[in-house]
């Protein structure tokens, strides 16, 4: 059973805290915290959405076509034919510094890692502007690709997190 609005008697215009006869508090104050309360109680009971389920090792990685720095579009499929693929999730190149340096590092050693037969890129929600910048700023070669709705995020239940996971020819999560 919802409660959604407590009625507070009209005549009762002010209520005393008994331990500081000092403090009065407005009636209406009190009706509003209680209809906040009931109205947080019933929000509690209706059904949330199911979260999105994370990509597990031996399962089919979600595909996606996504703009880079460049403006290019990316193809996770295009790029799974080549070779397998680490794809890196960052909360903000423009913002979170963790994620940035981690971003220049992996743009640093992109070239040994490509030797070794592997590829990266880097997924955030920034929209390619943001993503541009960060990049050409500091002459970044490795693939940063805008997800502005976060669709592929969801997909990969990302959303708020940092990691990476990696995807083998057959398009096939490796790890998480």
């Amino acid at each position: 059973k919802r409660i959604l609005f407590a009625k507070v008697p009209i005549k009762k215009m002010q209520t005393r805290i008994p331990s500081s006869p000092t403090n009065i508090i407005p009636t209406w104050c009190v009706a509003v915290l209680l209809w906040v309360v009931c109205l947080a109680a019933s929000l509690g009971t209706t059904q949330a959405a199911p979260a999105p389920k994370a990509v597990g090792v031996g399962e089919r990685a979600p595909l996606f076509v996504l703009k880079d720095q460049n403006g290019g579009d990316f193809s996770l499929e295009t790029m799974i034919k080549k070779g397998p693929v680490a794809v890196v999730f960052v909360r903000s190149v423009d913002w979170c510094v963790y994620c940035q340096l981690q971003t220049v590092q992996l743009s640093e050693n992109l070239r040994e890692m490509q030797s070794g037969g592997g590829q990266v890129l880097i997924i955030g929600y920034e929209p390619p502007e943001k993503v541009e910048r960060f990049a050409s700023r500091r002459k970044l070669k490795i693939p940063i690709l805008s997800d502005a709705d976060s669709k592929t995020i969801d997909a990969y239940a990302m959303r708020g997190l940092r990691g990476a996971g990696a995807a083998e020819e057959r398009g096939r999560g490796r790890q998480r």
